[in-house]
């Protein structure tokens, strides 16, 4: 009996104990801080090279839309060396060119049911009221001129889609493996040919 009670009030090596329970969650929260902090930089670094590219882009009216594009990647590319995708994925930029500022956002609806969309008139009901911005008759998403890099004096809004896997995958699992960043720049190209 008296063994057993020496043993009961025996507080040796209790702090190696409570640390082993306690470390796994604490490792996580400290690995999960620097991969957070890791995305953020690389989502950072993403929204400053589509401007910086979008920019060099919009300033290149006398190239081919073929070579600003090529030009575009190879820009965000680069400063995206850091963050190297997984294996499999890659940078996607999608371009949409429009005639003026005003055409890259849809035009202004009530949105009368709450349903965040426009209801057209259908089946004898009138449909949602909406500013028609170009007096067209007609509700209009955007108005953009193609999926391209445009025209001289065209606005174009560039996205850029990268894949940044985690610095601490077993913190996320191989449910989460990579997030996708995206960051968007919309310029004005040049009015004029530089050359």
């Amino acid at each position: 009996m008296s063994q057993l009670h020496a043993l009961r009030s025996d507080a040796r090596g209790i702090a190696a104990v409570e640390f082993a329970m306690i470390a796994p969650a604490l490792i996580a929260l400290i690995c999960g801080t620097i991969d957070i902090g890791y995305l953020y930089m690389a989502q950072s670094s993403l929204t400053g090279a589509v401007a910086a590219a979008a920019r060099e882009s919009a300033s290149t009216q006398e190239r081919s839309q073929a070579d600003r594009d090529t030009t575009m990647r190879a820009r965000i590319t680069a400063i995206m060396t850091p963050f190297r995708p997984p294996a499999g994925r890659d940078l996607v930029i999608t371009t949409t060119a429009y005639k003026k500022f005003g055409d890259t956002r849809p035009e202004d609806y009530t949105d009368s049911n709450g349903n965040g969309r426009y209801d057209p008139p259908a089946g004898g009901k009138p449909g949602e009221s909406y500013v028609d911005r170009n007096n067209n008759g007609q509700w209009d998403p955007a108005l953009p001129t193609g999926n391209d890099t445009g025209g001289m004096g065209d606005v174009v809004s560039y996205t850029a889609t990268y894949p940044v896997p985690h610095l601490f995958a077993f913190v996320f699992g191989s449910m989460l493996p990579y997030v996708e960043l995206k960051a968007t720049s919309v310029v004005r190209n040049e009015p004029v040919k530089t050359v």
